[in-house]
């Protein structure tokens, strides 16, 4: 999770939504500024990226923050660094293309 947090806080025009360790566990809810949710994940998927994009049945939360929508990833016992390294990349090069 730390390296995970670590590649994705450091990509210009991402907003991680929550990034406390002890509760989120390896679970990414982000947005970009200025581009919505859907259009990030389909671009990501252009990259062989899969992640969802939505409510994620909080809508309140979304209000809250002022949101449409987020997009999230998840990584579980099965993903490396490598996974990470690939989804941060993908990230930036979405961001560079949509905005």
């Amino acid at each position: 999770r730390e390296y995970a947090k670590n590649k994705l806080e450091n990509i210009d025009g991402l907003n991680i939504i929550h990034t406390n360790s002890k509760l989120a566990g390896c679970t990414f809810a982000m947005s970009v500024d200025g581009v919505h949710a859907t259009d990030v994940s389909l671009m990501l998927d252009t990259f062989g990226v899969a992640v969802r994009a939505g409510h994620h049945c909080v809508q309140p939360f979304h209000r809250k923050l002022n949101l449409d929508a987020t997009f999230r990833a998840t990584g579980y016992i099965y993903n490396d660094e490598e996974d990470f390294d690939i989804l941060s990349n993908a990230i930036e090069e979405s961001i560079k293309l949509l905005t």
